[in-house]
């Protein structure tokens, strides 16, 4: 998985956004990855763009990393993506 999210990085960014449940084994976040680690929960998800981990949903919460940056529309989309809503 991990030389899968590095050769995503190496591609021009085109802002796609993948919507990863936290029992995935892409769950790296808070080990390998930036940010809090995500607990391995069903119902719980991490959203990348660009394959960099930005927004997360754990126990209902959504929380937003900085690397989504102060964007309201993409927080929104974040949302909307986690939520799966979109």
């Amino acid at each position: 998985a991990i030389p899968l999210l590095r050769e995503v990085r190496r591609h021009a960014h085109d802002s796609v956004w993948v919507c990863v449940s936290a029992t995935d084994p892409l769950n790296l976040a808070g080990t390998l990855l930036t940010g809090d680690k995500v607990p391995s929960v069903a119902g719980n998800r991490l959203l990348f763009r660009d394959g960099i981990v930005v927004a997360t949903l754990v126990a209902g919460d959504f929380n937003f990393l900085p690397t989504l940056g102060t964007d309201m529309e993409a927080k929104t989309q974040a949302r909307l993506r986690l939520a799966r809503r979109y």
